[in-house]
C-alpha cells in the first residue's frame, strides 16, 4: 500500500533533498506533486506570470529535480495536481492559457513516470444545473484525451 503526502506540506521541511528524506523517514512512500508555480489566487486574478511559458524541456528539467530527490529516498511521484481552477467562468480570456498549461502538465507527468494527473471540474454555482455543469466539463476535459493517450497519463 502507498502512503502519500502532498508536496506542498513537505515544502516546509526544507530543500527538496530534506523534504523527501524526512517524508520517507515518516513512512511516506508516495507524493502528490502539486503545481505551485501558478496558484489558484493568481489564476482567479487573471495573472499569468509566465512560468509555464518555458519550453517543455526546461519544465521537465525543473520538475525532474523533484522526481530525482523523491526517488533517492524511495518516494514515488504517484500523482500530480494540475493548476486549479481548470477553467474560469468569469474570465474566459484566461482559459486558452489554462488549457496550454494543462497540456504541459500532462507532458511533465509523463516525463516523471507519473500516471495520474488530478484536475478539478468547474462548477457554475447557481447559474446552472448539474447536467449543464457535466456537459461543460465533458467538453473541457475531452479536449485533453489525445494528449493523455499520447503521454500515457490518466
Amino acid at each position: 500500500m502507498k502512503i502519500s503526502v502532498g508536496n506542498k506540506p513537505c515544502s516546509y521541511l526544507g530543500d527538496l533533498e530534506s523534504r523527501y528524506k524526512i517524508a520517507s523517514e515518516m513512512g511516506f512512500s508516495a507524493v502528490d506533486l502539486q503545481v505551485e508555480e501558478w496558484n489558484v489566487g493568481q489564476i482567479y486574478k487573471g495573472e499569468n506570470f509566465g512560468f509555464f511559458d518555458r519550453s517543455i524541456e526546461e519544465l521537465i528539467e525543473y520538475y525532474g529535480a523533484y522526481r530525482d530527490a523523491a526517488k533517492k529516498h524511495g518516494i514515488e511521484i504517484y500523482q500530480m495536481h494540475a493548476p486549479f481552477p481548470s477553467a474560469l467562468t468569469d474570465n474566459e480570456n484566461m482559459n486558452p492559457y489554462i488549457q496550454f498549461v494543462f497540456k504541459k502538465c500532462i507532458q511533465i507527468a509523463s516525463a516523471l513516470d507519473c500516471k495520474y494527473l488530478v484536475a478539478h471540474p468547474i462548477r457554475f454555482a447557481d447559474r446552472s444545473t448539474e447536467e449543464q455543469d457535466f456537459e461543460v466539463n465533458l467538453k473541457l476535459f475531452s479536449a485533453y484525451i489525445d494528449s493523455l493517450k499520447e503521454n500515457n497519463v490518466m
